[in-house]
């Protein structure tokens, strides 16, 4: 599958908080066609994988606790998105020095690299991820992958705060393309390119009955949205807003069977010999994923 070289500040990886993570290994890998596998000796994180490639990490609330994420039981079944870094002790201190709250230390990872999770300015969790050169890859932007990510930042009048905190952290160039008294939506870019939307305001609250939600959001794509939200309920997932045409595509937002909210969006299967001619990672050993 075709893969790309991750970028400082830019999304490279998604984690799944779960109370109730075998329910929610079976539920991603018959829905999303994800394969699981032990991600260390010991640790009791599980590392989803498509065509070989790590895609998201799931663990149980118990087990973050207990490797000192502190914000693990109080998030659970929630997904967390993990934003590149060179350094990641360096940028959670300057993560400080902006406002943040540190949640997680830094800590070695049994690969190599290294992670820590901060609170941003709308109260959302952020994970640091700092991976080694050869495991620095994204996938992303096909069926099975995450597509997309954007940011629920709560009210409108923290919304400039939030930009700002996000511009000095990554160094992102943040284009507003809506605002009103009652909301505003915003386009996160790297050279231009989008990535990730920001969204504040009443309409934004969340996708649950209860709206409340502040935090970031995996969009994640499939080939077939109707037959996604169709399995999503024969596997004891929800429905929480059914599928509407955007300009992004077709979209709907459903809940796993412990709760965590994700956004699916309809995407085409990219060309194959355009996928193995891109692909970084054709001549790369991926045994250091197992």
């Amino acid at each position: 599958m075709p893969a790309f070289p991750a970028e400082f500040g830019m999304p490279v990886r998604v984690d799944l908080v779960s109370s109730a993570p075998r329910k929610s290994e079976r539920f991603y890998r018959e829905l999303m066609g994800w394969e699981f596998s032990a991600a260390g000796e010991g640790e009791g994180r599980r590392v989803a994988k498509l065509m070989g490639m790590p895609v998201a990490v799931l663990f149980g609330a118990d087990q973050g606790a207990d490797q000192g994420d502190s914000a693990a039981a109080a998030t659970a079944d929630q997904w967390r998105v993990n934003f590149h870094v060179d350094d990641v002790a360096a940028v959670v201190e300057k993560a400080r020095g902006l406002g943040a709250d540190v949640v997680r230390e830094p800590v070695a990872l049994v690969d190599g690299g290294a992670m820590a999770v901060i609170v941003d300015p709308a109260g959302a969790l952020v994970g640091l991820l700092e991976q080694p050169g050869e495991q620095a890859f994204v996938a992303a932007g096909e069926p099975g992958a995450p597509v997309w990510f954007e940011l629920i930042a709560g009210d409108v009048d923290g919304f400039d705060d939030v930009v700002a905190f996000y511009h000095e952290l990554f160094g992102w160039e943040v284009a507003v393309r809506a605002r009103t008294e009652e909301g505003v939506y915003a386009i996160a870019m790297e050279a231009g390119a989008p990535f990730a939307g920001l969204v504040a305001g009443p309409q934004a609250a969340g996708a649950g009955e209860e709206g409340s939600f502040t935090g970031w959001l995996a969009y994640l794509g499939v080939e077939n949205i109707g037959q996604a939200v169709m399995r999503t309920q024969e596997l004891g997932g929800e429905v929480l807003v059914p599928v509407q045409d955007t300009e992004f595509g077709p979209l709907a937002t459903i809940a796993d069977p412990s709760g965590a909210t994700t956004v699916l969006c309809e995407v085409p299967l990219p060309p194959e010999d355009d996928a193995r001619e891109s692909d970084p990672l054709q001549n790369i050993d991926l045994s250091q994923f197992q």
